[in-house]
């Protein structure tokens, strides 16, 4: 990867309907590397919903997203909400011939090794009570260093709990840094200059046009 930021269009930007063909449509004709979609298992139907699916209330299932995306190159992050989906989610995409690129975020198994390339790892992945905790420098190395004897390479981490030290040290360990949501462009270029790989927001055209100056 090049030292560009990676920009992810959050579910929902720019004031559309989360997982709707609404946002698809934005997000694609927009400038973000990244659509972010949020994934459950519908009845063994994996459907594009951020909360549990009731009554049919979604919009989207995964093949009609594949469908809108046909023929685009934008690269997809596939926010998993429940457990056990990864895999599921790769057998459909393979079954469809799915050329896109693509990465997994959200509720992944650490003890997944097989696609851990392909996986930006939430902390609580590994620690459930992560963001209720308190983590100094020394703790964060610690939890840090355990995330690269896992052999996992990226995390995705609320932008409030990392600041420019812990960057770094994420950095020291060959670790890239992904941070969610930020929202207004003074916290977007301060983590911009802070050195993060990557920025989830609901505004992509205001971070798109930081990255483009």
């Amino acid at each position: 990867m090049n030292d560009k930021l990676i920009v992810t269009a959050h579910s929902g930007c720019e004031g559309t309907k989360p997982n709707s063909k609404e946002y698809i449509m934005l997000a694609m004709s927009s400038e973000a590397d990244f659509i972010e979609v949020d994934i459950r298992d519908n009845n063994g139907n994996l459907v594009l919903s951020h909360d549990e699916v009731l009554n049919s209330s979604y919009e989207l299932s995964l093949g009609d997203m594949i469908f809108l995306l046909k023929g685009s190159e934008k690269k997809i992050n596939f926010d998993l909400k429940e457990e056990n989906l990864l895999e599921k989610v790769i057998l459909f995409l393979e079954k469809n011939n799915v050329k896109n690129k693509y990465v997994f975020s959200g509720t992944v198994s650490v003890n997944n090794r097989q696609y851990i390339h392909k996986v930006l790892l939430n902390p609580e992945c590994i620690d459930e009570n992560f963001y209720a905790k308190i983590y100094d420098y020394k703790d964060f190395t610690l939890f840090m260093n355990n995330v690269k004897d896992l052999g996992f390479r990226s995390i995705n981490i609320d932008y409030r709990y990392i600041d420019e030290e812990k960057i770094n040290r994420c950095k020291k360990l060959g670790i890239d840094v992904f941070v969610w949501t930020i929202d207004d462009t003074v916290t977007m270029k301060k983590y911009m200059d802070m050195g993060v790989k990557g920025i989830t927001t609901n505004f992509v055209y205001d971070l798109t046009r930081l990255t483009n100056q």
